[in-house]
């Protein structure tokens, strides 16, 4: 039972991490944005509050929801560089130039 109370724990840790870093990209997203960006991060943090909270409504997560949540922690963390300056990247802004590829 101590192992599935500490993979909860880490997991919870790990989706509020996720979740902060996605608050922070929403709250400084502008009105130039693509909406499907915007979908992307909001629903993100739906996901992320309801992995949080799973004990609560009796799903324990284990070993594989440990996995997802480090995954989009470290997708996060690899893309800030582009996010730096509290700026989207021209990506989430604009459609890739397909022309100059």
């Amino acid at each position: 039972m101590n192992e599935l109370y500490l993979i909860a724990l880490a997991n919870f840790a790990l989706c509020v991490a996720s979740t902060v870093i996605m608050l922070c990209r929403l709250n400084g997203m502008g009105k130039d944005v693509r909406r499907i960006v915007v979908l992307e991060y909001a629903f993100g943090v739906g996901a992320m509050v309801f992995s949080a909270f799973r004990p609560l409504i009796g799903e324990w997560p284990g070993y594989a929801s440990l996995g997802v949540a480090i995954f989009v922690l470290l997708q996060l963390i690899a893309s800030a560089p582009a996010w730096m300056g509290d700026k989207p990247p021209a990506v989430a802004t604009d459609h890739a130039p397909l022309g100059e590829t």
